[in-house]
């Protein structure tokens, strides 16, 4: 769940990696090269979601196929959130989140 979003969605972002990202190299990648100073990028970009907000709220669900050879895995995501005006590239990334399959 992502809370305290004031412009009526996020961007989930989510992959497998914590410490590298084909974009951008090791991680975390400082966002101030982008305009957005103490916004650390801490999760590869294997993929992204749109999630719309129900007032300042939004919740991210991920469906995991039911396959052995997934249990353990871990994850990692974090939100990106449209915040015009905060700096120069208009978003907040919120700190990244570890899951795991099974656990």
């Amino acid at each position: 769940t992502v809370t305290n979003i004031p412009s009526g969605f996020a961007i989930m972002v989510f992959g497998f990696s914590h410490t590298f990202s084909p974009a951008f190299g090791p991680l975390p990648f400082d966002g101030s090269v982008y305009g957005a100073p103490g916004c650390f990028l801490r999760v590869d970009q294997m993929g992204t979601a749109l999630l719309l907000t129900g007032g300042t709220t939004a919740t991210w669900n991920f469906p995991i196929p039911n396959n052995p050879v997934l249990i353990c895995l871990p994850f990692f995501n974090q939100a990106a959130v449209l915040s015009p005006g905060t700096n120069s590239l208009g978003f907040v990334i919120s700190d990244a989140w570890i899951g795991k399959v099974g656990q």
